[in-house]
């Protein structure tokens, strides 16, 4: 093959990822973590580890979608720090949009997960409240809505089984269309 059949391969190459990458949304994803539970739970693994691996999950499903995505720290709440009002909720939300815009994303997907206690007194999985805001042109809610993780045969759900719920959920919004 001769030098300028590879470099002209090479430029098409170049300029179909480069295209490809044109359409990509970026998305910053921030979770708080409301833990109605007693005091002991506080430090259980249940509280520890879900709440980042749904992240991580929802993360993966944006990236497999075509967005580039990345993450901002939340912030964790119990009864010895106070659930912040709808004010307080407002204003956590417009620091986050301040922060994804000047990230460079396009959306922010905040989620509330929700811990309460099950019937063993063990911390369970209760709600995943999720908002999706456009941040760059045009601001606003795009979506949202709250998830209630009840079953019958259990009281607690799993990560896989909160996640797989929350995507399946968001699967009709701008981020998850084709």
């Amino acid at each position: 093959m001769n030098k300028n059949a590879v470099h002209i391969a090479a430029v098409i190459i170049g300029l179909i990822v480069l295209a490809q990458g044109a359409w990509a949304e970026t998305v910053m994803i921030s979770y708080d973590v409301f833990l109605d539970v007693d005091q002991q739970s506080l430090s259980s693994d249940i509280v520890k580890s879900m709440p980042q691996t749904i992240e991580n999950k929802v993360a993966t499903a944006l990236f497999d979608h075509g967005h580039i995505v990345f993450n901002a720290p939340g912030s964790r709440y119990d009864q010895s720090t106070g659930f912040p009002d709808e004010n307080g909720e407002q204003t956590t939300l417009s620091q986050l949009s301040r922060e994804a815009k000047d990230g460079g994303a396009s959306y922010l997907l905040y989620l509330k997960m929700t811990f309460a206690r099950g019937t063993d007194n063990s911390p369970v999985l209760s709600t995943i409240g999720w908002e999706l805001l456009r941040v760059d042109e045009n601001p606003g809610i795009l979506s949202k809505d709250t998830l209630q993780y009840q079953r019958a045969d259990k009281v607690d759900v799993n990560s896989d089984e909160a996640s797989t719920l929350l995507i399946t959920e968001m699967n009709g919004t701008a981020l998850f269309k084709e």
